[in-house]
């Protein structure tokens, strides 16, 4: 009996301890739950507030974008996607005295587009132009993504093709929430409303092109002499593109190097770019070259003066010597007739924006002949330290005191102006817009193709291989495919050797086809 009792006792002992185990686990679990409950609650009540911030911020740009949108499609029609021909003004004595709208213009019909233009603006612009409803959701989330991922910075655009005719025709270029909004409203509707074939019309004829040129009508007669629909593969995606090169086996040797590297254009030093010691030139050797780049259609080449060279110092003596050594390169370019050279406005070093554009402007009209050939470029600055040329006004005001305005132009550098502030990532129509503003288009005559190691406004100039950077290979081949800038000569200065070289010139021609 004892015996018994003793294990009735250890029993109830155990079941003790067996159900305080149970309990303590469920304790443990009924805590745990208690705490994720809490974390849940918690984060209802934070997403609850962050949404309703969001809310209360993003509700009035909608209702704006809602009500600009009714408005624009109460009367819609092709005519909202047609400019209007330039208005001619005639004097008593029917003499053309101007006309109201400054530019080429004349509407064409998609049956009259080559059809390398429609499939190359699909290929660059919006390879799902042809599948979505207006707006392309998968591009649209991943800038949705990139624009979290990068503190609400916009890093990476999502228009499509649809969106952009919106934008050109019916909004202002303005970049704004309120606008983004707008077009997505408003594109479903024009897709419904018109077919992809008349979507696209109205694309190619509502973009410029350059030199005032409006729509690819007028650009195919200004730059081919010829009819937009008869425009072969190589004009309508026409690129010119090269790197910069050593000079020192002399002119011949750069040209067939360039050709060696899927090249037409190239860059070079007209001296020791630290410096300022300058090889004798051989004129035979200048003239071989001049017929080599005759025979493979060349577009202009790109001298680029020593980083020495400050018209704008401080010091006398250093603004005259810029001034003798750029007019000296200047003479030696009439070897090559017909060319670029580009120089880096310089620095002011302290003594004033003002200053700086002063001394630079008159250096120019010290350097700068009537009889010379060669086009001279301002090259846009990244707007670091005391830098001349960070802001498109800054070239403008150097380019309205130069006495011989048309031996003057600019050079557009895209690591340079991504670093200066200007989006060319997702705005670059914007920026182009403004650009045309502040200088005017006609005035650009090169472009130097760079990636940044930097954010947009970082002010710092470094250069990064093509896709390597913060701009990256989509916005760089938006640029060289845009109808404002593609038929200029394109220059790469990617911290690149000439095997780099060869591979960014046949990424960027890919990219271009």
């Amino acid at each position: 009996m004892n015996t018994l009792r003793k294990y009735v006792k250890n029993a109830k002992d155990v079941f003790r301890i067996i159900v305080g185990a149970i309990g303590s686990y469920v304790g443990v679990v009924s805590n745990i739950l208690g705490a994720v409950m809490g974390i849940l609650a918690s984060v209802m009540v934070i997403g609850g507030i962050v949404g309703l911030c969001v809310y209360v911020k993003v509700l009035p740009m909608f209702t704006e974008a809602r009500e600009e949108v009714f408005d624009k499609l109460v009367h819609l029609s092709k005519d909202d996607f047609i400019m209007k021909e330039d208005t001619v003004v005639y004097d008593a004595n029917g003499k053309k005295v101007g006309s109201v709208n400054a530019g080429s213009y004349k509407y064409v019909s998609i049956n009259d587009i080559s059809p390398y233009i429609y499939d190359g603006y699909i290929a660059v612009e919006d390879k799902r132009f042809k599948t979505h409803g207006g707006v392309d959701l998968v591009a649209t989330m991943r800038a949705g993504v990139s624009l979290l991922k990068h503190n609400m910075e916009i890093t990476q655009g999502g228009s499509t093709i649809t969106q952009q005719v919106i934008k050109n025709n019916l909004l202002t270029q303005n970049k704004s929430y309120t606008r983004k909004i707008a077009e997505i409203l408003l594109a479903p509707t024009i897709e419904s409303k018109f077919t992809k074939a008349q979507i696209m019309e109205f694309y190619c004829n509502s973009n410029f092109y350059g030199n005032k040129c409006y729509g690819v009508g007028a650009a195919s007669r200004y730059y081919f002499g010829k009819k937009c629909a008869d425009l072969e593969p190589q004009e309508a995606a026409m690129l010119h593109i090269g790197c910069h090169l050593s000079s020192s086996k002399g002119f011949l040797a750069m040209g067939r190097q360039a050709l060696e590297l899927g090249a037409d254009t190239f860059q070079f030093f007209t001296r020791n770019p630290r410096g300022s010691k300058a090889k004798e030139l051989d004129p035979a050797d200048a003239a071989a070259l001049v017929a080599l780049m005759k025979d493979h259609c060349f577009a202009p080449i790109i001298a680029h003066a020593p980083y020495t060279l400050n018209l704008c110092g401080a010091e006398e003596q250093n603004r005259l010597f810029a001034r003798d050594t750029m007019a000296d390169d200047l003479r030696r370019m009439e070897h090559i007739p017909g060319q670029l050279y580009n120089f880096h406005p310089g620095s002011h070093v302290g003594q004033g924006i003002e200053a700086g554009i002063t001394y630079i402007a008159e250096g120019l009209n010290a350097i700068l002949t009537p009889e010379q050939s060669t086009t001279v470029l301002l090259e846009t600055m990244a707007g670091k330290g005391s830098e001349v040329g960070g802001r498109f006004e800054e070239l403008r005001e150097i380019l309205d005191r130069v006495e011989l305005t048309e031996k003057i132009g600019v050079c557009l550098d895209t690591c340079h102006v991504s670093d200066a502030g200007y989006d060319i990532i997702h705005d670059l129509d914007g920026v182009l817009t403004e650009f045309d503003r502040a200088i005017g288009l006609e005035r650009l005559r090169a472009i130097h193709l760079n990636d940044s190691l930097n954010l947009c406004g970082a002010h710092k100039d470094r250069h990064a291989r093509i896709g390597e950077g913060c701009i990256g290979q989509e916005a760089l081949a938006r640029v060289v495919n845009h109808p404002a800038l593609k038929n200029l000569p394109f220059c790469l200065e990617t911290p690149s050797e000439l095997p780099g070289y060869a591979k960014e010139i046949a990424l960027m021609r890919s990219l271009a086809e």
